[in-house]
């Protein structure tokens, strides 16, 4: 995970404002050189290119014999690039569920209305009866993504979008409320009226 990207989202606590740190934001390991990387840009799109090591530096290369680019070295644990370090992170990649906000910015004990509210690292919510489950939007390119979003849902068939925000050690979700439309659909949105309002401990 890019550090950029982190220190950008710890400091905005908003996916929205971070994705565009750097080009770069996520890069999806092998196990070992010669097998495929994934390289993320933007969370927007990915490319696949093989982890190749000469001399103790790494980088990547698109076919066999090709040039290496984007070339790191390995120190003290991180992924240490020319413009960029990259952080190790908890990842699904093969269902493409990064949970970069849920562990950095989410994952915690919150108040609400007096009881106690839990959202975990890997995106499940304790104490409130309708809502087992949340995923934060971290791609914002598409149209009706104009604020922060995160996604909630107690089935896989009742999942819904809201808008948030951070304020301090307040998280407020909000009902979204659709501004503009084009041929039937939602293409800029506002928050609306707020759902809850959690207080972290």
């Amino acid at each position: 995970m890019s550090k950029k990207y982190v220190d950008q989202l710890l400091a905005t606590k908003s996916p929205k404002k971070s994705q565009s740190a750097t080009e770069i934001t996520i890069m999806v390991m092998p196990e070992s050189t010669q097998n495929e990387a994934i390289l993320i840009a933007n969370f927007h799109e990915g490319i696949s290119e093989f982890l190749v090591e000469k001399e103790g530096i790494f980088g990547f290369q698109r076919e066999e014999n090709g040039t290496l680019e984007g070339k790191f070295k390995l120190q003290k644990g991180r992924l240490k690039t020319d413009s960029d370090v990259f952080i190790k992170i908890d990842a699904n990649p093969e269902s493409n569920q990064y949970l970069v906000a849920e562990q950095l910015l989410f994952a915690g004990k919150y108040e609400l209305d007096g009881r106690e509210i839990v959202l975990t690292r890997d995106g499940k919510v304790v104490g409130i009866d309708s809502i087992s489950h949340y995923a934060v939007f971290t791609d914002y390119f598409d149209a009706g993504m104009q604020v922060d979003q995160i996604q909630l849902w107690n089935s896989q068939d009742d999942g819904r979008s809201y808008g948030f925000q951070f304020e301090h050690d307040t998280l407020s979700i909000y009902l979204l409320e659709c501004t503009v439309k084009e041929d039937g659909f939602c293409v800029v949105v506002q928050n609306g009226p707020r759902l809850f309002q959690l207080v972290k401990k």
